[in-house]
C-alpha cells in the first residue's frame, strides 16, 4: 500500500510504501529534504485518480487532519531535535561546571605551589644563614686552634729550651760540686 502526499516546498505529489514511513528523503523535483508522513495526508476520492487534484473540494476536517498528518513528522523531528539540544545544553553545563571546578583545582594548585616557593625560599635563606654561621664559627675555631697550636709549639719549644738549661745547670753543679769536693779532700 502506497502512503500518497505532496511535497511540502514545491508541492509534486509524490508516493512511498508503506514501509518507508518515518525516514527522510530528497524530493525527486526540488531536491528538498523532506520527512515522511505515517499515512496519506488525504485519501482518494476515487481509487483511480491521485488524491491531490486541483478543483478538488475537501472537508475543512479533511483539511485539518491532512495537516495534521502533515506536520507530524516536522513535529516529532522538532521534539527529537528539541531533546537533543537540551540534553547538548545539559552537556555544555556539566562540561562548564567541570571547566570552573578544574579551573579553581588548578589556581588552588598554583596557590599551593606559591606558597611552597616561598617556604622554601625561606627555608633555603634560614640555612644558608646557618651554613655562613657555620662557616664562621669553623673559621674562628680554625683560627683558636691554630693560636693553641702555636702556643703548644711555643711551650714545647721553651719545655726544650728549660731542659737543655736545666742539663747545663745539672752539669754545671755537678761539675761544682766535683769542685768542692776535690778542695774539700
Amino acid at each position: 500500500m502506497l502512503i500518497e502526499f505532496p511535497c511540502p516546498v514545491c508541492q509534486t505529489p509524490l508516493a512511498i510504501k508503506k514501509q518507508v514511513v518515518g525516514g527522510q528523503v530528497n524530493c525527486p523535483k526540488c531536491q528538498k529534504l523532506i520527512l515522511l508522513p505515517s499515512e496519506s495526508p488525504l485519501p482518494r476520492k476515487q481509487e483511480d485518480q491521485p488524491p491531490y487534484q486541483s478543483g478538488t473540494q475537501y472537508e475543512v476536517k479533511e483539511i485539518t487532519r491532512a495537516i495534521g498528518i502533515s506536520v507530524e513528522p516536522y513535529r516529532r523531528d522538532l521534539e527529537t531535535k528539541s531533546s537533543l539540544l537540551n540534553d547538548a545544553v545539559e552537556m555544555v553545563k556539566v562540561r562548564n561546571d567541570r571547566i570552573k571546578e578544574i579551573e579553581t583545582l588548578m589556581l588552588n594548585t598554583q596557590k599551593d605551589l606559591w606558597a611552597l616557593e616561598v617556604e622554601h625560599e625561606e627555608q633555603s635563606e634560614a640555612l644558608e644563614l646557618k651554613l655562613r654561621q657555620a662557616h664562621t664559627d669553623l673559621n674562628e675555631t680554625e683560627i683558636k686552634l691554630e693560636t693553641a697550636l702555636q702556643t703548644q709549639h711555643q711551650l714545647a719549644e721553651q719545655n726544650v729550651q728549660g731542659e737543655k738549661q736545666r742539663k747545663k745547670l745539672k752539669t754545671e753543679l755537678a761539675a761544682a760540686l766535683e769542685k768542692i769536693e776535690s778542695l774539700e779532700g
